[in-house]
């Protein structure tokens, strides 16, 4: 089934957040990471926290945090979905597609939530009543049921067919903690090989060992996807090379060899090919005139090798950003990939080190570059709030240059709220200010 396309934010406006302020947040839709600033107490991360419920159709959250009205605009301009919150009902509109819907709906708290004050969870959900508890009904059975089947009562139709079209992931303070039931939007995996959003498995591992566990799994499929294409195209082969034309010359087929030599080599590097996973591809030894026949056969092997490693290629780019990154930060260890144990971390000697026992700034660090090079799908809208938190100085300064990055490999836009001047450095162009002026 081929996922529906999803809209790019634009924009999200605030009238009379808690009684006092207006803000107009405009998203920065080239470098696709806007940071938020202000003083405190003007709405940073509840701005976040209204994205985030308005797209997960969490209107209770507007309950809490009051105000007038709010709105996000999405690419075209044209596209506008809006709340506007009255005790315990709100007014919910949406533009779209030439159409115009609105409907009052409850204010209502979801069962799944985790209420949350200024990013802290200060209350936990009951537990989901078991199979058993559901079939054998009474009054308890029955009455989880029915809140489990209500989740989404009172939310128009037309409101839930649109939030398939948008995407968010809202990445809080407490990030390290372990899984539990989330509440995201279209969270779907970059690769298929995911077993699914992570709000649907409850789990007491740390996240930093899930991460691992899942990046396995992405491993695996991706190559599995390699050996399914190099199987077909080692078996189609000769009825292939029996049609093909001539090959070329062979100043091109060395090239390309040359390439193709220096493309395997660095997936080695990276941990994602070995000797018994790839054929050579070394340039011929010596130049040797070859005639039509050759040229042919080895005009259609390089063909076949380039597009065996173009599966693994997007995998690769993601690897090497996230290695790259953390072992430029990591002091007298790395990190490294590896297709049946997911990451390792490695000391200077050799020695293996618990994922769960790096520095809590050094988990932080891997799970927010995995969530964010392996967890999104285009065009999801991801909030971070205060990325500083358990960072070094350094390790701040190069926090903006990798979300920028990661933004344009994955394809995601970005919303920061920090109060650290070195998340920021000399990107001013990125900042939206929030004003403390009524």
């Amino acid at each position: 089934m081929t996922e529906p396309h999803l809209s790019r934010l634009r924009r999200v406006e605030i009238e009379r957040l808690f009684g006092t302020y207006d803000h107009r947040i405009d998203l920065d839709p080239e470098n696709r990471v806007t940071i938020l600033h202000g003083p405190n107490g003007v709405g940073k991360t509840h701005t976040l926290g209204m994205v985030h419920a308005l797209i997960t159709g969490d209107t209770g959250y507007f309950r809490r945090v009051p105000c007038r009205r709010f709105a996000l605009t999405f690419a075209d301009s044209k596209t506008q979905l809006a709340i506007e919150p009255n005790g315990e009902r709100g007014r919910l509109t949406l533009d779209h597609a030439g159409a115009h819907y609105e409907e009052t709906v409850p204010l209502r708290v979801q069962s799944s939530e985790r209420l949350r004050i200024m990013g802290s969870p200060v209350y936990e959900p009951p537990p989901m009543p078991s199979v058993g508890e559901l079939r054998e009904g009474g009054s308890s059975g029955v009455g989880l049921l029915a809140r489990v089947l209500a989740e989404n009562e009172g939310l128009p139709s037309w409101f839930q067919s649109f939030l398939e079209c948008v995407s968010v992931q809202f990445i809080e303070t407490h990030r390290l903690a372990p899984t539990g039931p989330q509440q995201e939007s279209g969270s779907t995996p970059w690769s298929a090989a995911w077993a699914g959003p992570r709000s649907n498995r409850a789990s007491a591992v740390p996240a930093v060992i899930e991460r691992s566990r899942e990046f396995t799994e992405l491993f695996r499929e991706t190559m599995a996807n390699y050996g399914r294409q190099s199987q077909t195209l080692d078996q189609t082969f000769p009825q292939r090379l029996v049609a093909a034309k001539a090959g070329g010359d062979n100043d091109e087929i060395q090239r390309r060899m040359a390439l193709l030599e220096k493309e395997t080599d660095q997936l080695k590097c990276l941990g994602i090919l070995d000797e018994d996973r790839v054929a050579p591809s070394r340039p011929l030894a010596e130049p040797t005139e070859l005639d039509d026949t050759e040229t042919r056969v080895m005009a259609l092997y390089v063909d076949d090798t380039e597009q065996k490693l173009k599966t693994l290629a997007d995998l690769a780019e993601r690897v090497r950003s996230l290695l790259d990154s953390l072992n430029g930060k990591y002091r007298h260890k790395r990190l490294r990939v590896d297709r049946d144990l997911g990451f390792v971390a490695e000391s200077e000697a050799g020695r293996r080190i618990p994922l769960n026992a790096l520095s809590s700034g050094e988990q932080h660090e891997l799970v927010l570059h995995y969530d964010l090079l392996f967890g999104l799908r285009k065009n999801t809208i991801v909030l971070i709030d205060e990325p500083e938190l358990s960072l070094h100085v350094a390790w701040q300064k190069r926090f903006l240059p990798d979300l920028l990055d990661f933004a344009k490999l994955s394809s995601f836009d970005a919303i920061v709220a920090t109060h650290s001047p070195y998340i920021i450095g000399e990107r001013d162009d990125l900042m939206v200010g929030l004003s403390d002026q009524a």
